[in-house]
This record gives C-alpha cells, structure tokens and sequence, in this order.
C-alpha cells in the first residue's frame, strides 16, 4: 500500500495559521521556525520534480517554546520550569499533475515521517539546563508492526531505560503533523492559557480549528470501521490494520 497522500495547501495553511495563533508561547529566537518549515514545503510543490525530499525542523534550530513555569498543572503547581525542543523529519515525493508546468497539489509520504518532543529543565542557580523527557509522534509505514499512528518513548541511545534496542512500546497516537504535535505540547505545556487561548475567536484559530476537525474526523472513522468488521480482538485489528492512502484528502 502506498503512503498517506496530503494536500501540500492544507498543509501550509496549516503552519501558517499555526504559526499565527501560538506565536506568543514562541521563544522569540524561535519564530522563524515554522515560517521556514512552511517555505521548504511551498518551495518543493513548485519544484518540477519527482525526486524524494526530506522536509525538516532540524534538531539543530528547532522551534523552542517559552518557559512553562510549573504550568503543565492546572494552577501552575508544577514543581519544575520546562521548555520543549520540538523537531521533525518527513520524507516526502511530489506528486506531479498531468501539466508538467503546474505547481503539485498533493504529496505522499515515502518514509520516516517523524516529530520529535524533547523537554528541558530550564537552568537554576542549583542546575544546568538538562534533558529530562523525549518521545516521538511517528506515521508508521507498511512494514510498521506497530499501530500505525503511534508514540514511541526515548529510543535512540544505547543505553536504558528504553533503549534503541527496544521498539516497543509503539503507544496509539492521534497527532500527525508536525503543527498538530506542537499544540498538543503547547496544550501540554500550558494547561490554562493555552486552553483560553484557543477559546477565543481569532481569524487564525478559524484558519486552524476546520483542518484539525476534518482530519480527526477522517482518522476516527477510519478507526470505527475497523471495529465494525469481523476478526477477532479489536485492539489488535486496529493495530494491524494499514489506511488507505487517501484517508485525509478522500
């Protein structure tokens, strides 16, 4: 089976109202990050190729929230200052309409499509900045033995706990874009302000709310249907079951 196919205006319009209504929880040296994010991707649409591209937020300059200050609990009772770090890699392919000379509308995933939540303590005078989270909110591909929408905890160093020997678990996700994974981390983050800042009307929220409703509307049902169908346990029919690869531009 083919990989999910996107809508390469979709998904721009999604950074750009993204960018747009989450700019104050921001840092400010990282807001260019998703304007450039959304730029790579227009300008691969209009590129008149078929080639391969590994659409990123590189782990070098990736976009950086403000500091929550215990606000990850309602009231602000966290006992710790945190940040995240939020990088992602898509591999992607254009697909080319019939006109050579017009710009693509759609593209698929070919590969790793992959966001990447790093948490940081922010520094005292009693500690250095540190580490102390990280999990990956991943599109599985066909040969994914796991759900195909899935969270993967640390995984990338020897060492443990969760070392990158250890695939598992691959823990059910709902967030597939680079833009959705960073709102559920500002959500997160945020507990408060986030949840009365997106409870106001904004023309960007307007922008945003209509793209996110229309894609978990699509993934649920596909997700419905499948327990609809005879064979056996449902958790493990979910689990092994492949979209089709028009599931959200059908």
């Amino acid at each position: 089976m083919a990989g999910l196919v996107f809508q390469f205006q979709e998904i721009s319009d999604e950074l750009e109202a993204f960018h747009r209504l989450s700019e104050e929880f921001i840092a400010p040296e990282a807001r260019f990050v998703i304007p450039q994010f959304k730029e790579a991707l227009d300008g691969y649409r209009e590129q008149p190729t078929t080639d391969k591209y590994y659409w990123q937020i590189s782990s070098e300059n990736p976009l950086r929230t403000v500091v929550s200050c215990g606000d990850y609990e309602v009231g602000g009772h966290g006992a710790l200052n945190v940040f995240a770090e939020i990088d992602a890699c898509w591999c992607i392919r254009r697909m080319s309409e019939k006109k050579k000379s017009m710009p693509a509308r759609q593209f698929r995933l070919e590969g790793i499509a992959s966001t990447r939540v790093r948490l940081w303590r922010e520094a005292s005078n009693q500690a250095p900045q540190k580490e102390i989270a990280m999990w990956r909110m991943e599109v599985g591909d066909d040969a994914s033995p796991g759900c195909h929408f899935h969270v993967q905890i640390l995984g990338e160093l020897a060492g443990e706990p969760f070392p990158k020997s250890l695939s598992i678990p691959r823990l059910p996700g709902l967030f597939l874009t680079p833009a959705a994974v960073v709102e559920f981390v500002l959500a997160e983050l945020f507990q408060e302000a986030w949840a009365q800042h997106v409870g106001r009307d904004s023309p960007h929220l307007n922008r945003w709310a209509p793209i996110q409703a229309r894609r978990f509307k699509r993934l649920l049902e596909w997700k419905l249907g499948i327990l609809g169908e005879d064979g056996g346990s449902p958790w493990t029919m979910i689990k092994r079951q492949k979209p089709n690869s028009t599931l959200f531009v059908a």
